[in-house]
């Protein structure tokens, strides 16, 4: 009976790693087409360059540490301290979070300085920054989504060092969202 559920367990893991790489995947070329256009519409004669907000590299930063906590966090759960592990994914979440507000802050200091997303006033490259940003934005809210059910689930003792493929499956999107951000500032930044 137990091998039979260890080759359940085994073949979920399966299934959910496949529709792990599916999703990421779908975003990474739904977020490099949004580049491409980017990258054409700059051709343009009407284009300038829109300085991005401080506010931005805050969000950088925050996201990083998330990154860096949730590692933590997973560390923690292979040498079976659950209790730490859960602090870090916690703490992984309140950072994602603070993210969130951080862009928030980003959009209205682009808004003060009068980079508008539409109208009479708003500039290509400034829509391009809110439309990059705010996917990301919604990408990120589906990423503390999975952190919430993470950190509940090791909260009730759910993850052990053996039972552990939805932690790191979570982890892995995370860290995606991470690397995705990473690269859109950069992008927006620097090209």
């Amino acid at each position: 009976m137990d091998n039979q559920v260890a080759i359940q367990q085994k073949e979920k893991s399966r299934t959910t790693r496949l529709l792990t790489i599916i999703a990421t995947g779908s975003i990474a070329i739904f977020f490099g087409s949004l580049c491409s256009a980017y990258l054409f519409r700059r051709q343009a004669p009407d284009w300038f360059h829109t300085t991005l907000p401080h506010f931005f590299i805050i969000s950088t930063i925050l996201v990083i540490l998330s990154s860096i906590s949730l590692t933590i966090a997973q560390w923690a759960l292979k040498v079976e301290k659950i209790k730490l592990s859960y602090y870090y994914a916690t703490g992984a979440m309140i950072t994602g979070i603070l993210f969130l507000f951080s862009q928030t802050f980003a959009w209205y200091q682009m808004y003060q300085n009068g980079n508008y997303f539409v109208g009479s006033y708003s500039s290509p490259s400034a829509s391009f920054i809110f439309v990059l940003s705010f996917a990301h934005f919604c990408h990120i809210i589906s990423g503390i989504i999975v952190l919430a059910y993470i950190t509940t689930k090791l909260k009730k003792g759910g993850y052990s060092n053996s039972n552990n493929y939805g932690f790191n499956t979570g982890s892995i999107y995370w860290h995606f969202l991470t690397i995705l951000w990473i690269y859109l500032f950069l992008f927006m930044n620097y090209i």
